[in-house]
């Protein structure tokens, strides 16, 4: 059995090269680590959040610091996995269950605020062309053919 990691995954799904694509067809029994399937399903959709929340001019350093601190998690689990082999995988993977546990019941408690922090993030917002344009002194109309424009 083969298990793939994130990058092989987005490897294999962009189809390149065709050996690679070949190869992959031949093997029986693949699978991919839940880990691996919940780094697929979050960046998109953090770094979505990200650039939304964000103000225009600083949402390129906001997502640059949404991959630094995927970096720093990453950095973490290698030192939880050097505890595995000092104090045991019990202990080391049992303080990661409980910090998991109480994040989740912190963040449970106060999602009321979080959502009210967010704006409306998740609500249709006016486009940011249209913004841009009109405070360029450009009219609504600009874009309108001459039977769509208002007389």
């Amino acid at each position: 059995m083969y298990m793939l990691d994130t990058n092989t995954c987005i490897f294999v799904l962009r189809n390149r090269p065709e050996k690679a694509k070949r190869k992959f067809k031949a093997i029986k029994n693949i699978c991919i680590s839940s880990v691996t399937f919940g780094e697929l399903c979050l960046s998109p959709v953090g770094l979505s959040m990200v650039s939304k929340l964000s103000i225009s001019h600083i949402a390129g350093l906001m997502m640059g610091m949404w991959f630094f601190f995927s970096g720093v998690g990453n950095y973490a689990a290698a030192e939880v996995g050097k505890l595995v082999g000092e104090t045991g995988p019990l202990q080391a993977f049992g303080g990661v269950v409980i910090a998991s546990f109480v994040s989740g019941i912190i963040l449970f408690l106060i999602r009321e605020k979080l959502v009210d922090w967010m704006h409306g993030a998740e609500d249709n917002h006016i486009d940011t062309l249209e913004v841009t344009a009109s405070h360029e002194g450009i009219s609504e109309t600009h874009n309108l053919s001459p039977s769509e424009s208002k007389v």
